[in-house]
């Protein structure tokens, strides 16, 4: 039986005006009753012509497979409202009633191009829910309801060579008819059928307000309000300087204490306590620091977090400028490849995907993981040049306990509200045939949020991830929680802290190489034989692409990188030939790892032990490539490079970088899942539109998710702790007095 006849069955499939009447009907019983409501020829004979030919492909599909399907469909208890309700469709379609029409017209139907893999077939959601169903003799009325029906092939076979690939297909059905009622229909009509079975059934419903939802919707009422009456309150305060100043010279209040990635591990001087920048000879009363409660919420301020972010590009000496740019450009690479990767399933002619793939341009696209180890590189360079300065500065004595806090609260809050939005909210801001009732999250994350916030869900139900991205913020955390162990040795021991790092370096690269050779896992997420098997690529996925073992390599560059750094106060001098060979190496180095798996695609076949080396080796590649870049801007020999990487307008949005990266994919998912027809490989300019899209609007989200979460809880942070952080400060300023007066005598 073809998709039409399955559609066509299902509909005609419910032919009784009472249920009870059918159940007691036999097969002969049934045959009667279809030629008398449906055969008809009077009933046909007045019909416009297209109309006719409508009815006259219904009749081809009454054979004895229908009038099965009917005796069986009886057999799987089908709602008596729901079968009903069927059956007025098929009364009102011979009536010409146009409502009935569109429940038909609404249905999915075979479109061109099902030799190329079209074989999702939506038809018209928007047709099909508008639908209001006002029989003439009848006074019961129904809604159309639409519903996917997924028919997967049995085991040994598939849909146009694609394995695992189901033919999915929407249908309008009466809004009586749950979702077990499109279930036993489409059981019954695929009686006879032995080559598809249904695999999955689905019936699009408004989303309902729950606890969750008011509860999500309460505490961004409160973020909300703090902001609102922050800003209020700093509002109050310019006008109040600017009046006491009697007009002079007006100057933004801009923190002095602004803390960035290069701010120092424990920001010590960062006490929060005075916020007003002096207005020269204004003696305003307003310097004397203000209430606690007043400083809390001036941190909710929605102005005075703009302009940190936004206004505030100048940078102290001796920081990293370039890592601003580099973090932006990885971050925009990122978003290209979520952009094609979360597209994937959404196309009408898969069959050209690898064709697409094994271009060579694209292969910058399809190596888009890189750009995560680029972020794992600046956050091992930063974790440990900062660190050690800290380390110089208090003699080896850090508050570790503190150490860890900070970074948990830098990191969580921020994490956990955008999660909580992600759970509860973002299931009521789309809707569509592809859409989601209950989100996108499983189970509303009920069992998976907490190893979220442990960071912990690389190891913990790693195959129902919330925030299946979030993967990168546990292994990121995992590696600062080690980071000290190695930055100790390498203050104080430096040989024992070299062999510790070259020690974790080499079983890093031994552990990924010897995972992937010995279970014959694929080395890339998209595009070769070996990803097909889904088998394979979940342990890919699972032992090699988010393990922290797999993926420590770049931290640790990053970590060695941050060490040269504070051993040489940034500063080198090289011989320009020993700089272009440094650059030409690097530039290599990193097109062979991008480009080495194109031969892949058109009939090279990788070894198991090819594929081993390529996995041990590439990740730590492409880190040594960057560091050089990193290591050339810093220290002077990058010329226009660095000028680019560093330029000032690129540091507010380098700030926004985190919480881009968490909020991105939701903005990608409620894009494409809300959509009513499927994309097309033609070319690269829609999907490019897109990611530009994607790019304005995630950055433009991030800023609004900064300003009303992440500014607030660092601002509080130093609040909370600015007496701790004074106190950690005055025996570490005696010493140093003490040091300076003995130097002079």
């Amino acid at each position: 039986m073809t998709a039409p006849q399955l559609l066509v069955g299902m509909l005609l499939l419910a032919t009784s005006v009472h249920s009870q009447d059918i159940r007691g009907m036999r097969e002969i019983q049934a045959r009667q009753w279809l030629a008398t409501h449906l055969h008809s020829p009077e009933t046909l004979k007045d019909l416009p012509l297209n109309y006719e030919d409508v009815f006259d492909a219904f009749s081809s599909m009454l054979n004895g497979k229908l009038l099965k399907i009917l005796v069986g469909a009886v057999d799987y208890n089908v709602s008596a409202t729901c079968l009903n309700d069927t059956v007025s469709i098929l009364r009102n379609l011979q009536q010409r009633q146009p409502w009935a029409l569109e429940m038909l017209d609404a249905a999915g139907k075979p479109p061109a191009g099902i030799l190329e893999g079209a074989i999702i077939w939506l038809g018209g959601y928007d047709e099909c829910v508008a639908v209001r169903a006002v029989p003439p003799t009848e006074s019961h009325q129904f809604a159309g309801k639409y519903c996917t029906l997924t028919l997967a092939p049995l085991a040994n076979e598939s849909f146009q060579g694609l394995p695992g690939i189901g033919l999915i297909e929407g249908i309008c059905v009466p809004s009586t008819c749950s979702t077990q009622d499109v279930k036993y229909m489409a059981v019954a009509a695929l009686a006879g059928v032995t080559q598809l079975h249904v695999v999955a059934e689905n019936c699009v419903e408004a989303a309902v307000i729950d606890w969750r939802a008011i509860t999500a919707i309460i505490v961004l009422s409160i973020f909300v309000i703090l902001v609102t009456m922050g800003t209020v309150y700093d509002v109050f305060l310019r006008m109040w300087q600017w009046w006491e100043a009697e007009n002079s010279a007006y100057s933004p209040i801009v923190s002095a204490n602004l803390v960035t990635e290069n701010s120092p591990i424990l920001n010590k001087a960062a006490t929060g306590v005075g916020h007003y920048q002096t207005i020269a000879g204004s003696g305003s009363s307003l310097l004397t620091p203000p209430a606690a409660s007043c400083r809390v919420l001036y941190a909710f301020s929605g102005l005075h977090s703009a302009a940190k972010l936004l206004l505030t590009t100048n940078q102290a000496s001796g920081t990293l400028d370039c890592l601003h740019g580099i973090r932006f450009l990885s971050m925009t690479w990122v978003i290209l490849g979520h952009t094609f990767f979360m597209a994937l399933s959404l196309f009408d002619n898969p069959i050209h995907f690898e064709e697409v793939v094994g271009k060579f341009g694209f292969q910058a696209i399809a190596n888009a993981t890189y750009s995560v180890d680029s972020f794992f590189l600046l956050s091992g360079l930063l974790v440990g040049y900062l660190t050690l300065k800290e380390l110089k500065k208090s003699d080896g004595k850090i508050f570790w306990p503190m150490y860890y806090f900070h970074r948990f609260w830098r990191l969580t809050p921020t994490y956990m509200l955008i999660l909580m939005v992600d759970v509860c909210l973002v299931r009521f801001f789309g809707d569509g045939p592809m859409w989601p009732k209950d989100g996108f999250e499983k189970d509303y994350c009920r069992t998976t949020w907490w190893t979220n916030l442990l960071y912990i869900n690389n190891f913990v139900h790693t195959d129902v991830q919330c925030m299946g991205w979030s993967w990168y913020l546990a292994n990121d955390m995992q590696f600062f929680v080690i980071s000290p162990i190695i930055l100790f040795l390498l203050f104080r021991y430096h040989k024992a802290g070299i062999v510790l790092l070259l020690s974790l370096l080499a079983a890093s690269c031994l552990s990924a190489g010897l995972t992937t050779s010995l279970k014959d896992l694929p080395v890339n997420l998209v595009g070769n034989e070996q990803v097909k098997a889904q088998a394979k690529f979940d342990v890919f996925f699972d032992w090699v692409y988010i393990k922290p073992w797999s993926r420590i390599q770049p931290y640790l560059i990053g970590i060695a990188l941050g060490y040269i750094f504070y051993r040489t106060n940034c500063k080198c001098q090289l011989n320009k030939l020993v700089v272009l060979g440094c650059w030409v190496v690097a530039a290599a180095l990193a097109l062979s790892i991008l480009y080495a798996f194109y031969p892949a695609y058109h009939g090279s076949v990788w070894s198991s032990a090819l594929n081993g080396f390529y996995s041990s080796v590439s990740r730590t590649g492409w880190s040594l490539s960057l560091a050089w870049v990193i290591f050339a801007c810093v220290t002077g020999h990058a010329g226009f490079v660095n000028t680019l990487l560093s330029w000032s307008a690129l540091i507010p949005l380098s700030r926004l970088t985190y919480c881009a990266y968490l909020i991105h994919p939701i903005i990608m998912e409620c894009f494409y899942m809300s959509r009513r027809q499927l994309l097309h490989w033609h070319n690269h300019l829609e999907i490019t539109m897109f990611f530009l899209a994607f790019l304005v609007m995630s950055y433009m989200a991030a800023f609004v998710a900064s300003v009303v979460f992440e500014s607030p809880f660092i601002a509080l942070e130093k609040i909370i702790f600015a007496k701790q952080m004074a106190a950690q400060t005055k025996p570490h300023e005696q010493s140093q007095n003490r040091a300076t007066r003995s130097v002079e005598a």
